[in-house]
């Protein structure tokens, strides 16, 4: 049968779409949306991801500064500490203890309750300050008594033999002159004038750097 739509084609209905066509467009319109949705959770799990990570890092980063500020407090510290044990050790290489010094002095002139090794008194006793080759000077003046030189030797021996000399480098030969005492005991003396000379003083080489 043969039909005949008078309508004007403004009227007319539109025709069908093909049941193929309309199935084709669906399943591009799905898998378009798909591998949309597909992309962003690809795209925003990533990046959550990687802001997670950002954290993480950020965290570790200002543990280690936090690490690297202590540690170089203590590089500081250790420095420090270091110059001043550098002092220290200049002042204690630089000076004598002359309080034991004197001791040690007046137990080799009394020379344990043995007076006649010797017999030995002071008349002066002075010391000359050094400068950067030499430690300086200690001078004896003084007397040992009766006109026997050996005696006087004892003495410079027992300068020479004992603690006392240990801050020293040279001491002069033994030698003086004999004088009179009339009326005295003893009535001669030999009259001595020594010389000590101090080791230089150098000071203390500063610890190597570590690299």
């Amino acid at each position: 049968m043969i039909r005949i739509n008078l309508l004007p084609d403004e009227l007319r209905r539109a025709d069908r779409t093909s049941p193929q066509v309309f199935v084709t467009l669906l399943i591009g319109v799905t898998l378009v949306c798909s591998a949309g949705a597909f992309f962003a959770k690809v795209r925003f799990g990533t990046l959550q991801q990687a802001l997670a990570e950002k954290d993480q890092v950020s965290q570790q980063m200002a543990q280690v500064k936090g690490h690297s500020d202590h540690a170089d407090k203590l590089t500081a510290e250790m420095q420090d500490y270091n110059r001043r044990s550098e002092t220290i050790q200049k002042i204690g290489n630089s000076r004598i203890l002359w309080t034991r010094k004197l001791d040690q002095l007046v137990g080799i002139m009394d020379s344990h309750g043995d007076t006649d090794r010797h017999w030995v008194w002071l008349d002066s006793l002075r010391s000359a300050a050094g400068d950067d080759k030499s430690g300086g000077s200690l001078i004896l003046a003084g007397y040992s008594g009766t006109q026997e030189l050996s005696r006087l030797s004892n003495f410079h021996e027992d300068l020479l033999s004992g603690p006392f000399f240990g801050d020293f480098d040279s001491i002069d030969n033994p030698g003086g002159s004999v004088q009179r005492f009339p009326g005295l005991y003893p009535d001669a003396a030999w009259q001595f004038n020594y010389t000590l000379h101090l080791k230089a003083r150098t000071p203390a080489k500063p610890a190597p750097k570590k690299k």
